[in-house]
């Protein structure tokens, strides 16, 4: 493939510092794509200037302004997303502590306070996680991997809150959230051995 030289390479960050993106990321992957779309073109004997003109042609100034666009508010989302789920896990787990400190030093409201964080848990802060990865992954394997997480939390939290509300089935809730885990971690382990993906 033919490789592009420190002009041409000056004159495409040129064109692209002209759209006034202001994200420097998104820049810069443009930068390098349209390099590559660039280069493509030349190994088939055209021109530079033609390859060029016709490169950003098909992406101009507004399009790349809306891309950056685009890109802020999703990013935007994510973070807000991200702290959301971040906040809604910390209060399911302060609320988590202070019930078992409760049932621990004799205290009223330790079992109610375990059921809330059970719910808190299972409802916030798993919907959330779940609203988080299916906005940006697409694969039905990562879905059905925070499906299976999702669920097995859930059977595991509830499984705590039946125990220490003295209700019935609570073993058997948390037995079960421990296997969905258990298939969730297999599931997880063949898939990224399938796809060749470390950590």
């Amino acid at each position: 493939m033919h490789a592009l030289e420190e002009d041409q390479l000056k004159r495409i960050e040129d064109k692209i510092r002209e759209a006034e993106l202001s994200n420097p990321s998104l820049s810069v992957d443009l930068l390098d794509h349209i390099c590559c779309m660039i280069e493509e073109k030349l190994d088939d004997d055209t021109t530079f200037d033609e390859a060029e003109k016709e490169v950003l042609e098909s992406i101009n100034t507004q399009q790349l302004k809306e891309i950056a666009l685009e890109t802020e508010f999703l990013t935007q989302n994510k973070i807000v997303m991200k702290k959301r789920t971040l906040i809604t896990g910390v209060i399911s787990l302060l609320i988590f502590l202070v019930a078992i400190v409760l049932e621990y030093t004799g205290l009223k409201g330790g079992p109610l306070l375990i059921f809330v964080g059970a719910f808190v848990g299972i409802f916030g802060f798993g919907t959330m996680i779940i609203i988080d990865r299916f906005s940006y992954t697409k694969s039905k394997e990562s879905r059905l991997k925070t499906i299976l997480g999702f669920i097995g939390t859930g059977f595991f939290l509830a499984g705590i809150a039946f125990h220490f509300t003295a209700w019935p089935f609570g073993s058997a809730l948390i037995i079960t959230g421990g296997i969905i885990f258990f298939g969730y971690f297999v599931f997880d382990s063949i898939y990224f051995s399938k796809n060749n993906v470390t950590i």
